[in-house]
């Protein structure tokens, strides 16, 4: 019973992958990250010699916003087991595109001798409280 839940979580999983495939033009990527409302917080270093226009790096946070939309919809729907085998192919894909915005080239220009060497910074994807006020 375990070997077709994993079966069934792997298939969702290439569903997944296989609609990153069909991504759309850089513009669009840019404006569908406008609005994942996508927020950059230096943690270390000086951000403002970055390139935040670079195409990689717009593919990466397109791809790391519709990873977690998906699991917004899916992981709720799915049982515990599942959510168990989930995780683990969720953590694989997410660390992989964080590997890939690790290793970008966002630099626009030459950093000074007063440049932080090492920059470290945090994205977040705020969610949006669709509930009404009252």
């Amino acid at each position: 019973m375990a070997k077709k839940k994993t079966e069934e979580i792997f298939e969702l999983f290439q569903y997944f992958q296989k609609s990153l495939e069909n991504q759309p033009p850089v513009e669009a990527m840019r404006e569908e990250i406008r609005m994942m409302n996508f927020k950059i917080k230096p943690l270390h270093g000086d951000v403002s010699f970055l390139d935040f226009n670079n195409n990689q790096l717009i593919e990466v946070l397109w791809r790391l916003g519709k990873l977690d939309d998906f699991f917004q919809k899916e992981f709720g729907r799915l049982r515990p087991k599942q959510q168990e085998i989930f995780l683990g192919f969720f953590h694989n894909l997410h660390n992989n595109l964080q590997k890939k915005l690790n290793q970008l080239n966002l630099k626009t220009k030459k950093p000074t001798a007063f440049d932080a060497p090492i920059l470290e910074m945090e994205i977040i994807k705020e969610k949006l409280d669709k509930r009404k006020p009252n």
